[in-house]
């Protein structure tokens, strides 16, 4: 048997240097301060997760993992608390002023917010 190890190695290498791209891209994306309404009541997870579909209209879960990661001391959290999170804060976006702000879950791809939902939250939001 003949183990290839330098493409091994390469291939390990191109995906740490992936990982590590998306994890500067996520730190730069939560660097910009988003202005949240005060009576929409939410936590700073919740302000994390709602900052990172300003940026983007889909997040996996990996990549809301690493939202949570950004802050803590590096280790990133369970599967369980990523739900925790979009569940409370669906909870509290869709009490809005008549306005249900959707999270959508799209199986094998992650979470995606409609882009009603975005542009109404980005006019709330600069309105603040």
């Amino acid at each position: 048997m003949n183990i290839n190890w330098h493409a091994m190695y390469l291939r390990e290498k191109a995906l740490r240097e992936e990982a590590d791209e998306r994890l500067v891209q996520l730190r730069k994306a939560l660097a910009k301060p988003l202005l949240i309404p005060a009576d929409w009541n939410l936590t700073v997870g919740e302000g994390r997760v709602l900052r990172g579909f300003m940026r983007s209209e889909m997040l996996s879960e990996a990549q809301l993992r690493g939202l949570f990661a950004v802050g803590s001391k590096g280790g990133l959290v369970s599967e369980g608390v990523v739900k925790t999170y979009i569940h409370r804060l669906r909870k509290k976006l869709a009490a809005i002023e008549n306005q249900p702000i959707q999270i959508n879950c799209k199986f094998g791809f992650g979470y995606w917010m409609p882009s009603a939902s975005r542009d109404f939250i980005k006019k709330a939001v600069g309105a603040y």
